[in-house]
């Protein structure tokens, strides 16, 4: 942009600069889902927590007290631990992921739907997704891996997709290649030395 040129130009000029480089900078500096994985985990502290409070009172009270049909107490506990540590790394982090793209989905259809409809759908497509993985983990895969030792690879499994999927959808974006970065460091080496270059 040149020195002398009018005001309505240079911020037309810089309007567009903004709605190029900002977004790609944001989603580099926010990742893919709009919020970095850590600050999806403490999100959801108060959960895993929870969960400690639910381990120690599994130890505090008894084993059987809390579950009748566990064959060995130690392997019990051991899962107990896993589930809650994949449930506040790995689930809960999921599902967040998939709510925010429900809610950019829903910002598209915003002219077709009132607001309220498309937060409506957001809730209720994480409280499904939460209660589904709690019946999942606890009434089926949690007593199937105490009992068996293939329900224990079941469960590991399951678990270790679960790891699988938080990290595919938390992957970190590729930023700029170099060769565009030189670029950006030639042309303003040339605009400081030039000051008339565009």
């Amino acid at each position: 942009m040149p020195k002398d040129a009018p005001d309505d130009a240079a911020l037309q000029a810089f309007d567009m600069k903004v709605h190029l480089e900002v977004p790609r900078a944001l989603e580099v500096s926010l990742g893919r889902v709009g919020i970095p994985y850590g600050y999806a985990c403490v999100i959801f502290l108060p959960t895993a927590l929870n969960g400690m409070e639910s381990i120690g009172l599994i130890l505090g009270q008894g084993h059987q007290s809390v579950w009748q049909s566990a064959a060995l107490p130690a392997r019990f506990v051991c899962l107990v631990i896993l589930g809650y540590a994949i449930k506040y790394l790995a689930v809960y982090p999921a599902i967040l992921a998939l709510n925010s793209l429900v809610m950019r989905a829903s910002l598209r259809l915003q002219k077709r739907a009132p607001i309220w409809a498309t937060c409506v759908l957001t809730a209720m497509v994480a409280v499904a997704l939460a209660h589904g993985w709690d019946l999942l983990h606890y009434v089926y895969l949690l007593q199937w891996a105490d009992e068996t030792d293939v329900g224990l690879a079941v469960f590991l499994a399951t678990h270790a997709a679960m790891f699988g999927v938080v990290t595919f959808l938390y992957r970190p974006l590729l930023s700029e290649s170099r060769s565009d970065r030189q670029l950006t460091v030639t042309s303003n080496r040339k605009a400081m030395i030039y000051p008339g270059f565009t």
